[in-house]
């Protein structure tokens, strides 16, 4: 479908499934900070939450933490790949 709306607007895909989620080269724990329940996904109630929570991928069964979004943030603006993004990164597309 043509852009007929917006002729200068640009684009661009941010693969955040391709990001790897590491911190200073270590990967980190594919597992939830806290107990899920297996309902819903969400933490147990009343459970405690792991006491380091950068170094877990998920708070919960849904919601990744702070570490993962920062990585997301970073990766998103300044790919180190160029499957992070395409065309282009934020800084390119900022930058047009």
């Amino acid at each position: 479908m043509p852009n007929n709306d917006f002729f200068y607007a640009r684009f661009t895909f941010i693969n955040l499934t391709n990001i790897q989620e590491t911190q200073g080269g270590e990967v980190l724990p594919n597992v939830p900070c806290c107990q899920v329940r297996p309902s819903d996904g969400q933490c147990t109630p009343n459970s405690i939450p792991c006491p380091v929570r950068a170094l877990s991928l998920w708070y919960d069964g849904f919601h990744p933490t702070e570490i993962v979004n920062k990585i997301f943030a970073t990766r998103s603006y300044s790919a180190l790949s160029s499957m992070d993004a395409s065309p282009y990164d934020i800084s390119h597309l900022a930058r047009l």
